[in-house]
């Protein structure tokens, strides 16, 4: 959730062009280097999340990711 809410912060502070390129390589570091496999689709949720209100907070981000994680979970398993 961290380097996500940095991703946010980029968003809002980096030109266009360099913020599409650095969250590339973000999300491919996150994924390779780091293992987290799933980090791309959740890193872009919390982006379109935040797109929709950039107004919503910290924690009510939280929540609705740990919520839209648990369903993503949920559904794996069916």
């Amino acid at each position: 959730m961290t380097w996500s809410l940095f991703s946010l912060y980029c968003l809002d502070n980096f030109p266009k062009s360099v913020y599409s390129t650095y969250m590339e390589e973000l999300e491919n570091d996150m994924i390779r280097k780091r293992g987290f496999i799933k980090f791309g689709k959740f890193n872009r949720k919390v982006i379109q999340v935040y797109e929709l209100n950039k107004k919503i907070s910290g924690n009510e981000l939280m929540m609705l990711m740990l919520n839209w994680s648990g369903s993503m979970q949920a559904e794996r398993k069916e």
